[in-house]
């Protein structure tokens, strides 16, 4: 009884060896992935859905864009971002992954007050993720997404933080 238990084991162990689940697509039978002809370079492209961002965190701004193949995914034990990350897509243009920003330009600037009190520029700090909230630094921080338009840069618009009739804001 006990050593057909045994060989009944044995050829269980033996037949599961030998169950091998199909290789994923894309991937040899040594593990390897196959890429086409031209993906070896990393930012070859033929349409826009083979153009994925680099990195999914960790990414300044628009950030750079590769073929399918060729996309990173580190572990991100931080903090998500430490600059600030532009909204964009990849698209294939001449054969070469690039990044456009999913929002268009601003004509305007687009950060905003709070209105805090202040009696002088020096009380006022421009806080929020990416520089575009105009406050009192007397008030708690900000808190805001960690995305990045040029419509925020005050510099590019002849404004800056500062105090205008008691109130922090962009003048």
């Amino acid at each position: 009884m006990k050593s057909e238990f045994v060989i009944l084991v044995i050829v269980g162990l033996v037949l599961v060896g030998c169950v091998q689940n199909p290789p994923p697509p894309n991937v040899t039978g040594n593990n390897t992935t196959i890429i086409p002809p031209g993906y070896e370079v990393k930012d070859y492209c033929q349409k826009d859905s083979d153009c994925v961002r680099l990195h999914k965190c960790c990414d300044c701004g628009m950030g750079e864009y590769v073929n399918i193949y060729n996309q990173q995914n580190p572990d991100c034990p931080g903090p998500r971002c430490l600059c600030a990350e532009m909204a964009s897509k990849g698209v294939c243009k001449s054969n070469r992954c690039i990044a456009v920003p999913l929002y268009p330009p601003q004509e305007a600037f687009c950060g905003w007050s709070t209105n805090g009190s202040c009696s002088s520029d020096e009380d006022c700090i421009a806080g929020g993720c990416s520089g575009q909230v105009c406050q009192s630094q007397g008030e708690e921080p900000v808190i805001t997404t960690c995305e990045y338009r040029d419509c925020y840069n005050g510099a590019n618009y002849g404004v800056s933080c500062g105090c205008a009739d008691g109130k922090c804001r962009w003048k």
